[in-house]
């Protein structure tokens, strides 16, 4: 019984480092918007841009796409059109953008 209440007071600890030491990839020093669940954000002519899922999922809407897509962390869109991208956030999410170079 010792050795248990050993590992369990161990366990607590490492468990409150790592709560301590996890970082929210929203609250970074990138340049990301963070949407919650439910939120829509819009880009209008948005041609060339490159649009990175950081954190969650988000349903995009391209205008002049056929379908819609949906990106999850880690994953990248490219617009490949002018027309307005709506995005939709399916759970608490953030992105960020690469703007098109000139």
């Amino acid at each position: 019984m010792e050795l248990f209440l050993d590992v369990q007071a161990w366990w607590g600890q490492t468990t409150n480092w790592l709560s301590a030491t996890r970082r929210d990839p929203c609250d970074s020093k990138l340049p990301v918007q963070p949407l919650d669940k439910g939120q829509v954000q819009e880009i209008e002519r948005p041609l060339g841009l490159a649009l990175w899922c950081v954190q969650g999922r988000l349903w995009l809407k391209h205008d002049g796409h056929a379908g819609d897509q949906v990106i999850q962390a880690g994953e990248t869109f490219r617009a490949v059109h002018a027309g307005r991208l709506t995005i939709l956030a399916l759970s608490n999410a953030c992105f960020g953008v690469d703007l098109p170079q000139s």
